[in-house]
């Protein structure tokens, strides 16, 4: 009748104890500083590397050595008795000397913590060696597995070895790399882990030796068929990634020695598994920050830069991502000698989708052809909104129809951009928050009033990005704060007024509410 647990099989805890930290005793100063204070105070100071007693007997004082780091590596203390008659016959007054000793314990546990923080510091800056991909990487991974499982099963007298990986739903082994092995092993199907004793046992954490025959019984049998094996953990830092295996053609025992080097090249293997996902996703990483880079300077190109030569006219525009793409835009086109098509918006919340959407808005809108009809275009901007995501994408848009010759502007808007007309004598504000684009196939759009804009006025367009800003107050702003900003200096050119609006939202000095994609549009009507 077969065994359920072979009553020689060999678990070995694959932990490793706690490394021992350097002794405080080996700082060379620390006994000539106990001899010193004893010289001059008569007062036994010592330093005893264990933790502090529970029931101190003859202990006049101590102070354990604290780094900060686990448990205490041992104590200072004076005790009563046991110092010579010539300690006894100079000893200082208690007081001052326990001061001095207090004082003695701080420097100490300074000097032991400022030690465990380089040797830490030394550890963290080992992993800022560079890692470069090999140019047959997936090649040279397995040349490096195989020869490690060489090295491993030759170094503990072993004529085979085997690593077996889990699969993503942690249910089943998979050959991944052998040695000693005939090669149509690796077509071999995945073993179920549930039924593997001996790989379940390895993974929570101990070796499993399995040196005779009669140990190998039911769910005990290795992989493969062997006189003796060794099976221990494949794992990193924070999760199991497998079992390594060691095949022997004749029964023989494993030594903790030989237990130990064959937990060692388990490690390796897992640094070699943990270097290639690294790897990976640094070239995939650099891939695509190469691929936002080329999509943030086609976005930024396809913004106009230049006014248009307009007599009598001056137009200006910002733009500003709050990632490397987003969605707020600017854009104006001269329909004809007479007329100017302008638009401002932003699309979904910020980042790549958002960079898709006002693509697709700007390309709808700039396919329009004269004469233009505001309030269609905005519907027909609507509907192709809607019909590329399903409702998942959205835009708030201000577009309008500029006649250059007597200033005459029909425009229309959706969502919440700002729309200010800046005169002289004040201001005056032409847009209401309304439904965005995108959200329904249909838009219900309120019918807008044409605006004059009468030589030394000017139209400021901002979206909704602009106007949630706070301003250097920490206020909300709104349009009656940027109006009477702007007021100040409405004579100067467009973009000088842009920059300063930019400036007065982005002090240095000021920490900012989370960033959001903004855009100004400002459009001049020069003094005759």
């Amino acid at each position: 009748m077969s065994r359920p647990i072979p009553s020689h099989l060999q678990l070995r805890s694959a932990e490793t104890d706690d490394l021992l930290r350097p002794d405080l005793a080996d700082m060379a100063c620390l006994g000539e500083l106990c001899q010193a204070f004893a010289e001059a105070t008569g007062w036994p100071l010592r330093y005893v590397p264990q933790p502090e007693p529970s029931d101190p007997i003859d202990l006049l004082w101590s102070a354990p050595v604290n780094p900060g780091v686990g448990d205490s590596p041992g104590h200072l203390r004076i005790d009563l008795c046991g110092s010579s008659a010539v300690y006894e016959s100079m000893r200082s007054d208690w007081h001052a000397a326990e001061r001095m000793v207090g004082a003695l314990s701080e420097l100490v546990n300074e000097l032991f913590a400022a030690r465990q923080a380089l040797r830490q510091r030394e550890a963290e800056l080992a992993t800022a060696v560079p890692v470069k991909p090999h140019q047959d990487e997936q090649r040279h991974l397995a040349d490096r597995l195989e020869a490690t499982l060489r090295a491993g099963a030759q170094g503990i007298g072993c004529q085979a070895a085997a690593l077996y990986l889990l699969d993503d739903a942690t249910s089943e082994l998979k050959l991944r790399a052998a040695w000693g092995l005939p090669l149509e092993k690796f077509a071999t199907a995945a073993r179920p882990l549930a039924e593997q004793m001996a790989d379940l046992e390895a993974l929570v954490g101990h070796a499993v030796a399995l040196e005779t025959r009669a140990d190998m019984v039911g769910r005990w049998q290795p992989p493969e068929s062997a006189a003796a094996a060794l099976c221990v953990p494949v794992s990193s830092p924070t999760m199991p990634l497998g079992t390594l295996w060691f095949f022997s053609q004749s029964e023989r025992p494993f030594s903790d020695e030989q237990t130990n080097i064959a937990e060692v090249v388990a490690g390796k293997i897992a640094s070699d598994l943990e270097r290639t996902v690294l790897i990976k996703e640094k070239t995939s990483g650099q891939e695509l920050q190469r691929q936002v880079a080329a999509a943030r300077r086609t976005q930024d190109h396809q913004l106009p830069v230049v006014s248009p030569p307009i007599p009598g006219w001056s137009l200006g525009g910002w733009t500003e991502q709050a990632e490397a793409l987003g969605g707020a835009f600017y854009d104006w086109r001269l329909l004809d000698d007479s007329s100017l098509l302008m638009m401002l918006g932003d699309a979904c919340d910020a980042g790549l989708e958002a960079a898709l959407a006002s693509t697709a808005l700007r390309a709808a809108l700039r396919a329009s052809e004269t004469p233009l009809d505001i309030d269609e275009l905005l519907r027909r901007a609507n509907r192709i909104m809607w019909e590329s995501s399903a409702g998942n994408w959205w835009a708030g848009l201000w577009l309008g129809q500029l006649n250059l010759a007597d200033g005459l502007c029909h425009f229309g808007a959706a969502g919440r951009p700002s729309g200010l007309l800046l005169k002289p004598d004040g201001w005056a504000s032409l847009v209401k928050p309304s439904e965005p684009l995108g959200l329904n196939p249909i838009v219900q759009l309120e019918k807008k009033k044409p605006v004059i804009l009468a030589p030394g006025q000017s139209l400021v367009i901002s979206n909704r990005g602009v106007m949630e800003t706070s301003d250097p107050s920490g206020r909300p702003l709104d349009e009656a704060a940027l109006s009477r900003f702007l007021l100040k200096d409405l004579s100067a050119p467009p973009q000088r007024m842009i920059e300063r609006v930019r400036d007065w939202l982005s002090p240095p000095d000021r920490q900012f509410q989370k960033p959001q994609d903004r855009s100004m549009l400002v459009v001049k009507r020069l003094p005759r």
